[in-house]
């Protein structure tokens, strides 16, 4: 997971909600055959930013990516070993430069410097600051305005009210046929399993009977064991019976079919 920011020059920013983010979105309409990490293409004060960050994160790719890694280990002698690589990876950013915005990508695991650093920096250079994580965007440490969340989108979308025509039948089940003939077809299957045992154990207490009333031991014995296993059995599939009703039940959303 990453924290995900953007800076971006107040004034190309439109201060309206939806408007701002019409024009995010269409600035962060990445284009597959275009490189962003070109800084020439960035105004000064965005520039600036950029290369501000990139002493605390490198690149994790693009121009600077080698150079920005060196000069973290440069100045950071106490980095040394195999592990210096791998910390240096786990500081990396993605970076998208824009001539208006800059978006990047930290490692969630510095969300709290990042959003500092990253802050404090894009107000001195008089730039406006966005993170992805809040609904809020900062024009300035003064004047900010707040998006909609997904909820509120939602809402904005749907009617206040909602017609609903008596004279319509109303369904009685919005599972596909398809659904509802498996449904259906197994569904007997299951209750078949379930009312088995009953006629089973009929004939487990006349065997029981007749084991019992032999006079001979051996087979009274025999009768008892075998009907004893076909209880056993029939208990199973009793089980199984329920359970496959029930699982059926909340696989598909049918349970009583009364129509096809």
């Amino acid at each position: 997971m990453s924290f995900d920011i953007c800076v971006f020059h107040a004034s190309a920013a439109p201060r309206n909600p939806i408007d701002f983010v019409e024009w995010f979105n269409q600035t962060t309409d990445w284009e597959l055959n275009k490189e962003y990490d070109n800084d020439t293409v960035c105004q000064p004060d965005l520039k600036e930013w950029y290369h501000c960050m990139l002493k605390h994160y490198p690149a994790m790719n693009g121009r600077d990516c080698e150079s920005s890694r060196q000069a973290y280990l440069t100045s950071h002698p106490e980095l040394d070993g195999d592990d210096a690589e791998l910390i240096v990876d786990d500081m990396t950013a993605d970076y998208c430069l824009t001539p208006d915005l800059i978006y990047a990508a930290f490692n969630w695991d510095f969300a709290e410097d990042v959003y500092k650093l990253s802050r404090d920096e894009a107000f001195r250079l008089g730039l406006g600051f966005f993170d992805l994580t809040d609904n809020c965007v900062e024009f300035s440490p003064t004047e900010s305005i707040r998006l909609p969340n997904e909820e509120e989108k939602e809402e904005e979308n749907l009617p206040l009210t909602e017609t609903v025509d008596i004279n319509t039948p109303v369904e009685q089940s919005h599972t596909p046929k398809g659904i509802e003939r498996f449904a259906f077809k197994n569904q007997k299957m299951y209750y078949v399993l379930s009312l088995l045992p009953i006629m089973i154990l009929v004939a487990i207490f006349r065997g029981i009977r007749q084991g019992i009333a032999s006079t001979d031991t051996i087979d009274g014995f025999l009768y008892i064991i075998i009907f004893s296993c076909i209880f056993l059995i029939a208990t199973g599939l009793f089980i199984m019976g329920v359970i496959g009703s029930h699982r059926l039940k909340r696989r598909t959303g049918c349970y009583f079919l009364n129509e096809l």
